[in-house]
């Protein structure tokens, strides 16, 4: 499977969860490449296994700022910059 498949898949799956979830997709959608570059920094670095709960927090995170999710989460992730 080529890389533009996974992604589809990845894309589907995302529709599905959002759904599900009750969650803004256009929302996950912005920030989905600044969540897989984390993960793949944390999963390549400190903790394999770290790289999807990383990104759980970082979703709590973003969910306690007063900013909005988008804003929020790309301030999670650059306060989590000095430990990658």
């Amino acid at each position: 499977m080529d890389e533009q498949q996974k992604m589809a898949e990845m894309n589907e799956w995302l529709d599905q969860v959002c759904a599900a979830l009750g969650v803004d997709r256009s929302q996950v959608a912005e920030v989905t490449p600044d969540v897989l570059d984390l993960v793949g920094r944390v999963a390549h670095g400190p903790s394999r296994p770290g790289g999807p709960l990383t990104a759980m927090a970082v979703g709590i995170a973003a969910a306690q700022d007063s900013g909005g999710f988008v804003a929020g989460v790309r301030r999670a992730i650059e306060r989590l910059d000095p430990l990658l």
